[in-house]
């Protein structure tokens, strides 16, 4: 017990890294089973790097993704590579150097291999040790001692084998992880140790450590990517800002389909219509295919409010489209609006009657007015009433 914790002493930084990846990956892997998740996933959890989490402003996770593996072979492999050179470096080094050391080939090769993919392992950092040794095995007869020439060609071999074993899709390995970190490691031993150089340089070398700040900026903010202003926009708050997001990205890559749609969404939402069917039409003319392009732009021809703003919406899709046009009239539903349809007037015209059929005219019955009776002559002298005896007695006006 004594002698493991003398070693412990001597190299602790070693120790610590070898603990703190075999930590994570029984973490990964309970994670994984609890919650039934990917194993990748769990990792991006417990700080793996991750595209999406590194736009959102995850820098660290550069660093932290090396002490991550993509399973118990990878980690024995780089654990065996860790303890035969960390324990030469840490001894010769220091405990302090040799940790800012690890950290420098951490942060120059995780950020050389983001550039074009995510990744997880320690193979950048032992590439960076392996060139340290090997400059510094050059002028030091103590690594020559512990360190053979059979031994460095055994080295350069496994960094040249994954090329082609990643070219020919056997096996993914991050090749610019490897060499940036190869490259850092021999540049760390010429210059800095192991050399008579002034100090002047050795103190240039330490100062250039100081682009990691842009490119680890750059890194977060890839302002050239298209698929990263896509993101953004997807994150973003207000439709404002997911709309100059989404214009980004098609300015930076016009092949992507989603910025398209979303910057139609977005236009319609802050209410500019021919906006949003100018930009749905020149993403269908890119992606004929792309259906939810053409639902949209068909919802959103069902919305313009008259006549004059269908036609001048039908007038914009012949401009993009060209020859194509009626059949994308015919795809998108859009109607024929050149003439107005003709209003329907219905005449009644009176059925004249037969001549043999006769017309019945009703005559309204002759009726006086109130007035016209008060008018009437009445005679002067009373009459006799009439006689019954004499004949025309009873006519009006006679007497008997």
């Amino acid at each position: 017990m004594s002698q493991l914790f003398a070693l412990f002493r001597a190299v602790p930084v070693t120790w610590l890294m070898l603990f703190a990846a075999g930590l994570l990956l029984g973490a990964d892997n309970a994670l994984a089973w609890k919650y039934q998740i990917k194993f990748e996933d769990a990792g991006v959890l417990l700080g793996a790097e991750s595209q999406f989490g590194l736009w959102d402003g995850a820098w660290w996770t550069v660093l932290t993704t090396g002490f991550h593996h993509g399973g118990m072979v990878h980690l024995l492999c780089n654990a065996s590579a860790l303890w035969f050179l960390g324990r030469l470096l840490e001894t010769r080094l220091g405990s302090w150097r040799y940790a800012l050391f690890c950290l420098g080939g951490l942060a120059v090769s995780g950020a050389t291999q983001s550039l074009w993919s995510q990744y997880v392992g320690l193979s950048g950092m032992l590439c960076a040790q392996f060139g340290l040794v090997w400059a510094w095995r050059r002028t030091d007869t103590w690594f020559q001692t512990y360190v053979t020439a059979e031994q460095i060609q055994w080295g350069f071999g496994g960094i040249l084998i994954c090329l082609p074993l990643t070219w020919l899709q056997i096996l993914p390995v991050g090749n610019a992880c490897h060499f940036s970190g190869l490259i850092y490691g021999i540049v760390a031993g010429v210059i800095y140790v192991g050399s008579p150089c002034a100090r002047i340089w050795k103190l240039v070398f330490l100062l250039t450590h100081a682009i990691l700040i842009p490119w680890f900026y750059l890194l977060v903010h890839p302002v050239w990517n298209g698929n990263y202003h896509w993101h953004r926009g997807d994150v973003a708050t207000t439709a404002e800002a997911r709309l100059g997001h989404y214009r980004s990205a098609i300015r930076c890559d016009p092949n992507l389909d989603g910025p398209w749609l979303n910057v139609s969404l977005a236009s319609e939402e802050l209410g500019d219509l021919r906006a949003a069917w100018n930009y749905i039409l020149q993403g269908l003319r890119l992606h004929p295919g792309f259906q939810k392009a053409i639902e949209q732009a068909r919802k959103l021809w069902d919305e313009f409010p008259n006549r004059r703003e269908k036609l001048a919406a039908r007038q914009r899709l012949r401009e993009i489209f060209g020859d194509d046009a009626p059949q994308w009239e015919q795809t998108l539903k859009i109607e024929e609006l050149d003439q107005r349809p003709a209003k329907r007037v219905t005449i009644k015209t009176p059925v004249a009657p037969e001549a043999d059929e006769p017309i019945e005219v009703p005559i309204p019955p002759f009726t006086l007015p109130r007035r016209a009776l008060d008018e009437i002559p009445r005679p002067a002298e009373k009459l006799p009433a009439p006689n019954p005896n004499a004949p025309g007695s009873a006519e009006e006006g006679r007497a008997a």
